[in-house]
């Protein structure tokens, strides 16, 4: 668990997260939502995207698509000891790392409670 966290603060320092899932538009100043997918992991490593179960190489097309769309990640993970799981959750966080894309950590898989840092 320990280590869970510690790759989850670095991917934060290394990454500009932004607190707004919102960007300025040239045509008349407005706001407009960013393009955002949420990405829940579970105990058992079991990745959701907007509620649907994918695989971990359907993710990696997503995340590639999010970039090109300059979008953001909301990302959960659920609390686990189970190693399979754990790996599983920090593949997700490292892929998000190495496509540089901007998250928001929620703490629950309903992405109700943004985790503030």
């Amino acid at each position: 668990m320990k280590r869970f966290f510690s790759l989850l603060i670095i991917l934060f320092l290394t990454h500009a997260i932004k607190g707004q899932s919102f960007q300025r538009t040239s045509e008349n100043n407005v706001l407009k939502e960013k393009e955002f997918i949420q990405v829940y992991v579970n105990k058992k490593g079991t990745i959701f995207k907007n509620n649907q179960q994918i695989s971990i190489n359907e993710l990696k097309v997503s995340l590639m698509s999010l970039k090109q769309k300059k979008g953001i990640v909301h990302l959960s993970v659920a609390n686990t000891t189970k190693k399979s799981g754990f790996k599983k959750q920090n593949r997700v966080i490292q892929l998000i790392s190495y496509y540089k894309i901007p998250f928001k950590p929620y703490t629950d898989k309903y992405f109700r409670t943004e985790l503030i840092w």
